[in-house]
């Protein structure tokens, strides 16, 4: 099995919109030098590939501590409207250049004030709707 370093990490469950934030970090408990290169991988709903976020390669001392942080935009998330579950995955690649899964969360992105503004107009032109049809019926 290979050494490995002990993964903490942290992204919100629940967004507005992006950028998207993640705090990553890394335990080398063991007495040997690890070298390692962090990805973090962002799949939508439909488990499609949306973006992948690569780090520099990590060289973590012997029994240390090594944290990091991400905060941007996904590449994917440009100029459009977010909306939907998307999972990241963090994946590092060891120094033989193997990858391995370390973890997964998901994220819940739904953009409150687009979809405020149309439930707003959606009612107003319900409620004009409604009051003219009811005062049609009474004349």
């Amino acid at each position: 099995e290979p050494n490995l370093p002990k993964v903490s990490w942290h992204a919100a469950k629940f967004q507005k919109s992006g950028p998207l934030t993640f705090d990553i970090t890394f335990e080398n408990a063991s007495k040997d030098l690890m070298i390692v290169t962090p990805r973090v991988r962002i799949n939508n709903i439909l488990d499609q590939t949306v973006s992948t976020i690569e780090f520099p390669t990590q060289y973590l001392l012997p029994e240390s501590k090594r944290s990091l942080k991400f905060e941007g935009k996904i590449p994917a998330w440009n100029d459009k409207v977010v909306l939907g579950r998307y999972t990241s995955t963090l994946e590092v690649i060891d120094a033989k250049n193997q990858t391995h899964l370390l973890q997964e969360t998901k994220t819940y992105v739904l953009p409150i004030l687009p979809i405020a503004i149309s439930s707003l107009i959606i009612f107003f032109i319900l409620g004009v709707y409604l009051r003219v049809r009811r005062n049609s019926r009474t004349n």
